[in-house]
């Protein structure tokens, strides 16, 4: 291993330790407030997921290359990459950008200092005959999202946008951006991505089947959270407590999902240390986070905290949900299919949901809807709710039915065997809450 080049440690040492110099003193001199500091934790994470994702692409593209073998990620200078990160997530968000800072200004002066910054870099950056066509690329894909991440998280607004984000985002981090460290420092996984691609196909399909249960589980949870206002980030929580959906099994559906996924991640790879990040992650995870996590919501929920906690266990899901209010499907006697749906739920004596014909429904109905809180499912996605109320078995199916990409597929197979919109006569009655 060959010793750093006086410009070559000037180059790396100012790509880190400036953005660093910049961020600290944005914190001290503007004293962000909760939500813009979650605002700037969720940019930097994002551009810490893409940017890696995409000089990884540029390398092979040729766009740029980087001349550096000594604290290196897959080939590209761990402090650059960071220090991107940061420039492109934290600093602007701490300067204030979409409140003090207009989005598009700050986004034109980040570029501009990077078609500047680039060329600085060399020797460290080679760039290639092409290298602005990647400038757009990192441009499109980590800092326009990484800043509206930020804007979004910071002002409080799109839930359903950020959430997604943040859902690809900490995916990111956890199944690709660890993978990678891994493999770069632990000589147990000296393969690299190249064992999971020398797999064989079987291998791969089990794996989905078996994984698929906890993926669905943790992305539910994720969107339960957003149908009460929050993110899975500490910083940004729901404004209510959340024991719907997967929370109605298991008190830790997000965490209990990603542990099982990235130990079965770390077995398609190859690599022990990824199954004992998944290991030490459980013992953060029951350790100090549970006892912190503990704290905040016994101070925010008080009792409802407390009995929701006596009666639901961290990890080990319930076999069936436990009862909190009481939710609505809406069912059409007149319609054959539809009555053969209510009676299998009913066969099943489900736990906190009334089965009510759909003709007594004040509002007109065209599908099998699901009604809680104001909140209204229609079709699929009323039916894999309804599905949470029975059992965990039953419960895994409907959560993995509406998942995004999913639900619109079975949706449009069910409409085209026969199971579509119909009208539905009516005979006066309640409509669904909250309509």
């Amino acid at each position: 291993m060959r010793s750093l080049e006086p410009t070559e440690a000037l180059v790396r040492a100012a790509s880190l330790y400036l953005p660093i110099g910049v961020a600290l003193a944005l914190v001290v001199r503007r004293r962000p407030d909760r939500r813009r500091v979650a605002g700037a934790l969720l940019a930097t994470v994002w551009n810490v997921v893409m940017l890696l994702a995409v000089n990884l692409v540029a390398v092979r593209a040729g766009w740029w290359t980087f001349n550096a073998d000594v604290a290196v990620v897959a080939g590209v200078p761990a402090d650059l990459w960071l220090g991107w990160a940061l420039l492109w997530g934290a600093v602007p968000m701490l300067a204030g950008t979409g409140r003090t800072i207009p989005l598009a200004a700050a986004s034109v002066a980040l570029v501009a200092a990077d078609v500047v910054l680039m060329p600085l870099a060399e020797p460290v950056v080679v760039l290639g005959r092409w290298w602005l066509v990647g400038e757009v690329v990192a441009v499109v894909t980590c800092l326009g999202p990484g800043l509206l991440l930020g804007r979004w998280t910071e002002r409080d607004e799109q839930l359903d946008g950020r959430v997604a984000l943040q859902v690809v985002g900490f995916a990111g981090l956890v199944f690709f951006v660890l993978p990678t460290l891994v493999f770069t420092a632990a000589p147990d996984a000296a393969g690299g991505w190249d064992v999971l691609l020398a797999r064989p196909r079987w291998h791969l399909v089990l794996a989905g089947v078996v994984l698929a249960p906890a993926g669905a589980i943790a992305i539910q949870a994720v969107r339960e959270f957003g149908l009460h206002g929050g993110t899975p980030l500490p910083l940004d929580p729901p404004r209510s407590l959340v024991t719907t959906g997967p929370y109605a099994y298991v008190a830790n559906p997000m965490q209990a999902g990603a542990t099982v996924l990235l130990a079965g991640w770390g077995v398609l790879l190859g690599a022990p240390s990824v199954v004992a990040a998944a290991a030490m992650g459980v013992v953060f995870s029951a350790g100090i986070a549970a006892w912190n996590e503990d704290g905040e919501l016994r101070r925010r929920f008080g009792d409802d905290w407390l009995d929701h906690r006596r009666q639901v266990r961290p990890w080990l899901p319930r076999p069936r949900p436990r009862a909190t209010g009481v939710a609505v499907l809406y069912v059409a006697g007149t319609c054959d299919p539809c009555s053969q749906v209510g009676r299998f739920f009913v066969r099943r004596r489900p736990v906190g949901l009334d089965i009510v014909p759909a003709e007594r429904s004040a509002v007109p109905l065209r599908r099998i809807t699901y009604v809680r809180d104001g909140r209204t499912s229609s079709g699929i996605a009323a039916i894999g709710r309804g599905l949470e109320h029975l059992h965990l078995g039953w419960a895994v199916v409907g959560w993995i039915g509406r998942l995004p990409g999913v639900r619109p597929l079975l949706q449009l197979i069910t409409d085209a065997v026969g199971g579509g919109p119909r009208a539905v006569p009516q005979c006066g009655g309640v409509g669904p809450r909250g309509t």
